[in-house]
């Protein structure tokens, strides 16, 4: 996103000292900062449409992490309004363009999402005049489905207690079965 905007200055010299220029794509200004901000995220888009489709109100989820605050400049539109899993105050996330063709959000894991990404791509296929998909699939609970099949041959194919001995803890597997549930 930082790099869709007007500049980015650097003034701690975290990657590079000084400003360099952006995109310009999206009216938004970057300035580095020394302290990387990871979080979980939560909310809703803002941005009533993408593509120049209509989109309803989606609920959105991802992680944020990045170094830097973002200012929006003259004529921004936020993209979507994000809450904390920690309760703190609601803030503005990314940005779109006027065209409403580019945006930007801090908000990894968005296409992650299967609700955003069937309208992301239900809109892309309407800016194209492409007919509307005829199935789109929920990759998040096969993504799931595909770790906990890995999760149950790993925990089947170690010796978790030895692993753990090798590093000088003593393994409870009622923990770690509590833990994976």
């Amino acid at each position: 996103m930082q790099m869709l905007g007007k500049e980015i200055v650097d003034p701690h010299g975290i990657e590079h000292l000084g400003g360099i220029p952006g995109l310009g794509l999206l009216a938004i200004h970057t300035t580095m900062q020394p302290q990387k901000i990871t979080r979980i995220s939560f909310g809703h888009l803002v941005a009533s449409s993408l593509f120049g489709h209509l989109i309803s109100d989606l609920r959105i989820c991802g992680y944020e992490i990045h170094i830097g605050e973002t200012r929006y400049l003259e004529g921004a539109r936020p993209f979507a309004q994000l809450q904390t899993e920690s309760g703190a105050a609601s803030h503005f996330d990314g940005c779109v363009a006027p065209d409403g063709h580019t945006f930007g959000t801090y908000l990894h894991g968005l296409f992650d999402d299967d609700g955003f990404r069937h309208a992301f791509i239900a809109a892309a296929r309407a800016f194209y005049d492409l007919t509307p998909a005829d199935t789109l699939d929920d990759w998040k609970q096969k993504r799931e489905e595909s770790l906990n099949r890995l999760a149950d041959t790993v925990r089947a194919s170690l010796d978790m207690a030895k692993i753990f001995a090798w590093a000088g803890v003593t393994y409870n597997s009622q923990i770690h079965m509590e833990v994976q549930s």
